[in-house]
Formats: C-alpha cells, sequence, structure tokens
C-alpha cells in the first residue's frame, strides 16, 4: 500500500470514528420540506343524502316490501312483519313513525309511540334502580330495571331477584359452556341473547333485536 493509499484511509478511518454513534433509542426526525406553490388539499366531497324517489324504486322492486307513509309524515320501506307491528301499534292508539330518531348506526328508525310515554318516563325515572334508555337495533326508549344481584351464581329463577338465572356465556378464555351454575340477569330487558339457566339445564334460548 502507498503512501497516498495510507493517507486516505487514514483520514476515512478517523472520520468515520469521530462522528456521534447513532443509537435506536435516539429518534430521528425527519422534517418534509414544503414545495413551493403547492396547491392545498382537495377536501372530500359531502355525501349526497339518500334520493327518496330512488328509495322508493328499490322498495317496490321487492315483492315482499311495502312503501308506505308513517304517522309522522315520513316514509320506509316496509316489510310484512313490520306491517303486522305497525297495525298493533295503532290498534293500542300508538303513532308509528321515525320522530325524528336514528339507530345506533347512524340511519333512521321507526317504532311506536305510545301517547302516554312522557308520563311513563317521568314514573320509571322515579323507581329506584330503573333507567330510560335506548335498546336493541333501533334504540327504541323503555323503562329498564337494573338489579343488585346481578352475575350473582344461581341454580334457578329463585336465586334471583329478577327471577332470571341465565347460563353463563361461552368467551374466548372460556370455550366450553359452564354448567355447573348460572348467573342472575344484569336487567330486565328482553333484547339481546338470553339463555335460561334451571338445575343444570339450559330450558330457553332466544336473541331479540
Amino acid at each position: 500500500m502507498t503512501l497516498c493509499q495510507k493517507t486516505v484511509f487514514c483520514f476515512i478511518a478517523a472520520t468515520v470514528l469521530s462522528a456521534p454513534l447513532l443509537t435506536l433509542a435516539q429518534p430521528i426526525n425527519i422534517i418534509p420540506q414544503k414545495v413551493a406553490n403547492e396547491p392545498p388539499p382537495i377536501p372530500a366531497p359531502p355525501t349526497a343524502p339518500i334520493d327518496p324517489e330512488i328509495e322508493r324504486k328499490r322498495c317496490v322492486s321487492n315483492t315482499e316490501s311495502t312503501w308506505i307513509k308513517l304517522d309522522d309524515d315520513t316514509f320506509e320501506c316496509i316489510n310484512q312483519y313490520k306491517l303486522k307491528e305497525i297495525e298493533k301499534c295503532r290498534n293500542q292508539k300508538g303513532k308509528y313513525g321515525t320522530f325524528g330518531g336514528v339507530s345506533k348506526g347512524g340511519s333512521r328508525r321507526s317504532y311506536c309511540r305510545m301517547p302516554d310515554e312522557i308520563e311513563r318516563k317521568k314514573s320509571c325515572l322515579n323507581k329506584p334502580d330503573h333507567t330510560w334508555e335506548p335498546q336493541g337495533m333501533w334504540g327504541i326508549h323503555g323503562c329498564i330495571r337494573y338489579y343488585s344481584d346481578a352475575g350473582k351464581s344461581c341454580q334457578s329463577g329463585d336465586d334471583c331477584l329478577s327471577n332470571n338465572c341465565q347460563a353463563q356465556p361461552m368467551t374466548l378464555a372460556n370455550p366450553e359452556q359452564d354448567m355447573s351454575h348460572g348467573i342472575c340477569a344484569r336487567n330486565n330487558s328482553h333484547f339481546g341473547c338470553h339463555s335460561k339457566f334451571d338445575k343444570g339445564k339450559i330450558t330457553n334460548s332466544i336473541c331479540i333485536d
């Protein structure tokens, strides 16, 4: 190796060894440089409301659906099951409509509003351990009672304030259902999936949404 090569090698080695060592614990901040005359970002277009006429045509194209006017002057695509629900509501002197409400997913919801709804809400909130809250997929409000013995071990409904002993749910941690005992219901809501437990057996299972 010539003297020139040795000199260049020593200079490179000295430069590298004298530089500060970077560790993984030291973050490297990279600040992006702004491009001159960069155009502003284009805002996303607003979501267009659903055209009622398109919704109506889609509804009437289905032989199992009916496009009807509700009691709050809104229109909705109704199936045969919902028609029976509306008829039952009106027979009880209630009104069926959306009344400006929306479901948990943000869509419109329709339900039966009884004439005494305001009075029922007041009566509900005056009772201990009761709340007035939305239930089910459509967020229909109702009076819910919560029980102080919720989650307590039980063998039958006689062991619970709710008179409702439920089977223990299966979870990822407990994939096999424990049939040694049930647990007392949290509240008296009928919405959701429930399995009644009675002395080591599941006597009834139901899902309501």
